[in-house]
């Protein structure tokens, strides 16, 4: 009996964190009008699924943006949050969000002036 509860205990262990994203906010992107939230993820699978011309593209692109990649628009300002968490993955398949883990980044351009801000929040 010993044995198998030291066993667990190694195993506890040696679980480490990951990031996982939450969910995704985004504000007048592309084909998303005002606030739009996708979410929330699962932690291991997430799948975008819908008609032709619905915007499943436009997730992938949102999360491009938010890291600078690409996205130009003709709107007057577009903006789009990130929501990560580290989570714990337990025995059943389950998981376990760690404390005070979250943050949110998110980018948002006025494109009026070309500009680009961006924030990191806690």
């Amino acid at each position: 009996m010993a044995e198998a509860s030291s066993a667990m205990e190694a195993d506890a262990k040696k679980r480490t964190p990951r990031l996982f994203i939450k969910e995704m906010v985004m504000s007048n992107f592309k084909s998303y009008a005002a606030e739009q939230r996708v979410g929330p993820f699962h932690k291991s699978f997430s799948a975008v699924v819908g008609p032709n011309g619905s915007g499943k593209s436009n997730v992938i692109d949102a999360m491009l943006f938010v890291f600078d990649k690409r996205a130009k628009q003709n709107l007057d300002s577009a903006g789009v949050s990130v929501h990560f968490q580290e989570i714990i993955e337990l025995d059943d398949g389950m998981y376990e969000a760690v404390e005070g883990s979250d943050f949110v980044i998110t980018r948002v351009v006025p494109f009026r002036d070309n500009s680009s801000k961006k924030n990191m929040t806690e």
